[in-house]
Order: C-alpha cells, then structure tokens, then sequence
C-alpha cells in the first residue's frame, strides 16, 4: 500500500485550551456584562416601585374621601332617625401633605 492515499492529521499551532489569564478575563468580560443588565433590572424596578407608590397614594386619599362621605351619611340617617348628632365623633382631617 503507498503512503501517498494517508490523509494526514492536521496539526495544531498555537491552537488548545486558553491560557489561565484568558479565561479570567473572558470570565470577567461576563460579569461585567450580566452586572450591567442587572442593574439595568433594578433601576427599571425601582422606577416601578416609586410609580407604584405614587398610584396607592392617591387611591389611598381617594378611598378615605369615599369612606368619609359614606360616614357622613350614615351619620345623617342616625340624626334623622334618632335626632342624636354624632358628628362631633369624625376626626378632622388633619394629616398635612407628604413631600
């Protein structure tokens, strides 16, 4: 049998696994990546909470109004039915504004 059919194996230069160095710094490139998306995860999450805050804010004002008119009226109904005023019974409404 000739040589001349042997399909030669190819060899390797310069080519195997990466040097230690290479690897960290691959593996830091990474981090750096992933850390830069996840903090783009909390700064979007962050937002979302301080909107979220704002909207129970004014849903919370917006249900105190809504019980206070229906104490009132219930108030009312006690008066007309038993002629006893317990109005003087309803806190004020004294919370000053939050910043």
């Amino acid at each position: 049998m000739s040589k001349d059919n042997v399909i030669q194996f190819p060899i390797k230069k310069g080519g195997g696994r990466p040097s230690r160095k290479i690897i960290l710094q691959n593996r830091l490139a990474e981090l750096q990546v992933e850390s830069d998306y996840m903090q783009g995860d909390l700064d979007y999450i962050s937002e979302q909470l301080e909107i979220n805050l704002v909207e129970t804010q004014e849903i919370l004002r917006q249900l105190e109004s809504l019980v206070r008119d229906d104490l009132a009226a219930s108030m009312s109904e006690i008066k007309n039915m038993t002629g006893i005023d317990l109005t003087p019974l309803i806190p004020e409404q004294d919370n000053p504004e939050e910043d």
